[in-house]
């Protein structure tokens, strides 16, 4: 890479000593500055230095009344620029290719995203589905002869699932807002927990009391209603 650096600057060094050489009078050496110029810029494919240099020489040559000279370098000159060109438009169609690539492939990630928060949305509203559901479960154990702990398990399960369901769907706001900041998702969480963890206490003994009563009261009226057929 330095190499090449060197070699530019150096063919830039003589295309000015041949500028000098020209407004001197020095044809001759201009000419050998020029093509030295040159030389350097074509082996090393500094197009760009490789016109400059030619373009001097055209002139250079018209000078010395060389037409034939002149028009060789006028002719490499032409197609150097053409070669410049092509080069460009080689570049730019590159660069359109890639730029369509990238866009393809965010449009493919945006839909990846899509399908992937879909998934995640369905998820919830089956969860979400689920748990009055296995709520309901519970209530309807509560009216059978179950064992109690059964009862209060399946309470208590039902409650925790609620509570864990509202932080999954609590916590993508959260993490947007915070930028995804794992510090600041953790303090909002903490909160959460500290405000959620007395009321879920409160909910699963008024729960377990609700669940409890129900099924006494329906062991009671079926005791009640064994003990009518009994009678009669």
């Amino acid at each position: 890479m330095q190499a090449a650096e060197d070699f530019n600057n150096l063919s830039e060094c003589y295309i000015g000593l041949a500028r000098t050489k020209k407004e001197t009078g020095k044809i001759d050496s201009a000419i050998w500055y020029a093509k030295l110029a040159y030389d350097i810029a074509t082996k090393n494919e500094f197009l760009a230095k490789a016109v400059d240099a030619s373009v001097l020489l055209v002139k250079l040559y018209k000078n010395k009344a060389n037409i034939d000279s002149a028009f060789a370098y006028q002719e490499i000159m032409v197609n150097l620029t053409d070669s410049i060109d092509s080069k460009e438009r080689a570049k730019q169609v590159q660069s359109m290719t890639i730029a369509e690539d990238t866009r393809q492939k965010e449009i493919s990630e945006a839909k990846e995203k899509e399908v992937e928060e879909r998934k995640q949305k369905l998820q919830l509203l089956a969860i979400g589905v689920f748990i009055p559901i296995f709520f309901f479960i519970s209530v309807f154990l509560s009216r059978k002869k179950v064992n109690k702990k059964i009862i209060e398990f399946s309470g208590i399960l039902s409650l925790l699932m609620l509570f864990e369901y509202l932080t999954l769907f609590i916590h993508p706001f959260v993490a947007e807002k915070s930028h995804h900041s794992p510090f600041i998702e953790i303090v909002v969480f903490v909160i959460i927990a500290s405000l959620l963890t007395p009321a879920h206490h409160k909910i699963e003994h008024w729960l377990i009391d609700k669940l409890s009563k129900m099924r006494a009261h329906h062991l009671q009226m079926r005791q009640k209603y064994d003990n009518d057929k009994l009678d009669e």
